[in-house]
């Protein structure tokens, strides 16, 4: 019996909870419609643009730095490095354009502190350019400065003392420094008024002249270096005036002065075979200045005198 109480007990609670979820009172509810967050795409776009923003930025900044290198570059390797950087900006370029920003950006970083410090190829190029512009200015810049050498002497010791990048090399081919550029001394111009006024102040006569020649250049190295440094330009100057002789664009009144010029050069220059040479070049400057004195007449043989006559007698006029 007691069992049979519980059963329905149970039933009866059943039945409740049934009847309250199937017939519960309906209750309509307001629909609210829902919005999309597209607050995380559109930070996520704002993030990309800023990078983008950044690289181009960077991209700038590695040309400006590569423009400011190319001051510090020798001439002859301008070319060499234009081509350098054009290619470092390509590379920083490529990635900004396919949106691979942060390749961008390491790769900039990366290029502007190899131009500042790294790269052994630039850095050596332009420490070598300052020690030649150096020995350039200690060894002739000086000189031509201060009004001892002309402005043709000038333009051959710059053009006989060139530029050229020296790299060194160790065994397994890695860069690992350079030679310096070899730059020879410009010395002053000879004083040719105080050289005439001692060479001749002794006399004129050949011996005079060797004589003097021999004290005043010989036993001045610096004198001697001069000399030899005046052979040098004087045959500059002739072989930079054959080389333009037959130019199509000169007129004939400039070829006719050119023409003189020549011949002046080369009988300065060379010996009486027309070979050309710094002997020769030191025997035409010491003949300018010999001054042979005038040759005695000696008295005509076979000549008698006599009483009331003339010794000679003058020649009839016809």
């Amino acid at each position: 019996m007691r069992r049979i109480i519980l059963c329905l007990i149970s039933f009866l609670i059943c039945w409740h909870c049934y009847a309250q979820l199937v017939f519960k009172k309906f209750m309509p509810s307001t629909y609210t419609p829902q919005t999309t967050d597209y607050s995380i795409l559109q930070r996520s776009l704002e993030r990309i643009e800023q990078r983008r923003i950044e690289a181009e930025n960077l991209l700038n900044q590695l040309s400006s730095l590569c423009t400011e290198t190319a001051s510090q570059i020798p001439p002859s390797e301008s070319l060499w490095f234009k081509n350098y950087c054009d290619s470092l900006c390509n590379k920083v370029s490529s990635q900004i354009q396919i949106g691979n920003t942060e390749s961008a950006i390491r790769l900039a970083y990366d290029y502007m502190s190899d131009l500042r410090m790294e790269n052994k190829q630039v850095r050596y190029r332009i420490d070598s350019y300052k020690q030649y512009c150096s020995d350039m200015d200690n060894h002739g810049l000086y000189n031509y400065k201060n009004g001892k050498v002309t402005q043709t002497t000038y333009e051959w010791f710059c053009i006989t003392n060139p530029y050229i990048f020296n790299p060194k090399y160790n065994t397994e081919g890695i860069l690992v420094g350079y030679n310096p550029v070899h730059v020879s001394y410009l010395y002053p111009n000879i004083n040719w008024d105080e050289m005439y006024q001692f060479v001749t102040s002794q006399g004129r006569t050949k011996e005079d002249i060797e004589r003097m020649w021999f004290l005043y250049f010989n036993y001045s190295p610096d004198r001697m270096s001069s000399l030899i440094q005046e052979f040098n330009v004087t045959k500059f100057c002739y072989e930079y005036f054959l080389s333009i002789r037959d130019n199509s664009d000169i007129s004939q009144e400039d070829k006719e002065n050119l023409a003189k010029k020549i011949a002046k050069y080369n009988a300065i220059l060379s010996d009486a075979n027309g070979a050309i040479s710094y002997d020769a070049y030191i025997d035409n400057l010491k003949s300018q200045l010999v001054v042979e004195p005038p040759k005695r007449c000696r008295k005509t043989s076979g000549t008698t005198s006599k009483k009331g006559t003339s010794k000679k007698s003058s020649p009839r006029r016809k």
